[in-house]
């Protein structure tokens, strides 16, 4: 459902687009992906903006979530390639939420702690006891 203030902006460029030009219509769709741009931009940024500050539904760069875990950048980006980490993806830019960083991190605790047994036991990996 359109919001009432854009369908008539929507409606007069259906009227008028029949008639314009290829060379203005190269520049109109160039005009409409930077809008479309803008339009995600601000649909990603508003659960941050809704929740008040609080960590739940807050987006945030790889640069805010290496200054407050003490690792580089790159880690987060690293885990989004691979599959570890949700992300949201705006062209270029890459934005991630909160909760699932820390989730992601209970996780791998997890993990770690559990591999940390095994080996500390002297257990084959793969045996029932290590299960």
């Amino acid at each position: 459902m359109t919001d009432p203030r854009l369908a008539a902006p929507i409606d007069a460029l259906r009227v008028t687009l029949p008639e314009v030009s290829p060379a203005a219509l190269v520049a109109a769709i160039g005009e409409l992906e930077a809008l479309k741009a803008q339009a995600w931009a601000l649909m990603v940024a508003a659960p941050a903006r809704s929740s008040a500050g609080s960590a739940e539904g807050a987006h945030m760069t790889a640069v805010e979530l290496a200054a407050i875990y003490n690792v580089p950048r790159s880690f987060f980006y690293e885990l989004a390639r691979a599959g570890r980490l949700p992300c949201v993806r705006l062209g270029r830019y890459v934005r991630f939420n909160r909760v699932d960083v820390e989730q992601a991190f209970r996780a791998d605790q997890h993990r770690s702690k559990t591999a940390y047994k095994i080996v500390q036991a002297g257990t084959p990996r793969h045996s029932p006891e290590a299960r």
